[in-house]
């Protein structure tokens, strides 16, 4: 069992790892409704990478899990054939019923995962639709160029019950 107050998060008490599964074998699946998902990284290449873990709540909101957006780039970075438990740095508590995305980044550069980071949607405001569109109306963007093996993501989504 772990004691996950430990780890900045309050009144969740003990719980006890059930199993540990791939990325893969979360998608598509249905959880249940306060359980807690814990997060490892494995590189398995030949080359060091900056990881990043976002979490696209069942409200719209998306988080930065991994690295906190507070500490340094560095701390994103795993060296070829490192593996790394982020159980004091991360977990997922399941505690509303919904869908929820995880989404991994793997770039040769490190980035700012806290642009991706938005609050979760006003159910009286726009649709996210609409939203796209005030974005790109109202937003700038500039030509960019990057080669395309410089990063990869993968994601999957599963359901809370």
């Amino acid at each position: 069992c772990v004691l996950l107050s430990r780890y900045n998060y309050k009144n969740l008490g003990l719980y006890r790892q059930t199993g540990s599964y791939r990325l893969q074998e979360i998608d598509g699946r249905t959880l249940s409704k306060d359980e807690i998902l814990s997060f490892s990284l494995h590189n398995q290449s030949q080359k060091d990478y900056y990881c990043y873990l976002i979490n696209i709540a069942y409200d719209g909101a998306i988080y930065a899990m991994f690295p906190n957006p507070k500490d340094r780039v560095e701390s994103a970075r795993l060296k070829k054939g490192e593996m790394r438990q982020l159980l004091k740095e991360v977990v997922l508590p399941l505690t509303e019923l919904g869908e929820e995305t995880i989404k991994v980044i793997t770039s040769n550069h490190p980035i700012d995962a806290s642009l991706f980071e938005q609050a979760p949607f006003d159910r009286d405001a726009l649709n996210p639709l609409e939203q796209l569109v005030v974005n790109a109306v109202h937003g700038s963007r500039r030509q960019t160029s990057i080669k395309y093996d410089e990063w990869a993501t993968e994601q999957i989504s599963f359901r809370v019950k």
